[in-house]
């Protein structure tokens, strides 16, 4: 789907330049608007924000059916960072970090 950014308004261009975090397991009312009134680009999503990988699955289609109306694809992240920090069902193998995979099998690895 090609997007031409020129016929997106003011007020949705400003909404995409937005990435927000969400405080519950749930979607609340607030990010509902967020992404259906405003339009935001994205919500990074935290392990609090669940805490199964079936959990993880059903927020991710939550989120983009509030999308399904909007111009552009909602960009769902998680502050992934690998080693100490894993912020991924437990389902998901630990990932080693970054700078380990960097340091093992240099750019091309990562």
């Amino acid at each position: 789907m090609k997007i031409n950014l020129n016929e997106l308004s003011k007020e949705e261009k400003i909404g995409q330049m937005l990435m927000v975090g969400m405080e519950t397991n749930y979607i609340t009312d607030r990010i509902k608007a967020l992404i259906q009134k405003y339009k935001i680009g994205g919500i990074i999503l935290y392990r609090k924000n669940f805490r199964t990988y079936t959990d993880l699955i059903k927020l991710i289609n939550e989120l983009k059916e509030l999308n399904r109306y909007n111009k552009i694809p909602l960009i769902i992240a998680i502050d992934q960072e690998g080693g100490r920090v894993n912020r991924l069902p437990d389902e998901f193998h630990k990932f080693p970090s970054a700078s380990l995979l960097e340091k093992s099998g240099g750019e091309k690895l990562v």
